[in-house]
């Protein structure tokens, strides 16, 4: 992983959602580039979490109301 330091904001080219070669050898596929994600890995499953659980007690809900009415 290669990270290059940009004057004086101090971001890295990881950040900035270029890709890079990360210098492996690729193997049959021969993909040698790595993405930077715009988003944290673990911020982006607790968002997808949370949407989840939400559709679920939505689903709750409407079927109560359903089944009352």
């Amino acid at each position: 992983m290669v990270i290059e330091k940009k004057g004086k904001s101090q971001i890295s080219d990881i950040d900035s959602g270029k890709i890079f070669n990360n210098g492996g050898g690729g193997g049959a596929g021969g993909h040698n580039y790595s993405y930077a994600l715009p988003i944290n890995p673990a911020k982006f499953g607790l968002w997808l979490f949370i949407g989840a659980i939400i559709m679920f007690f939505s689903a709750l809900t409407s079927a109560y109301i359903v089944r009352h009415s």
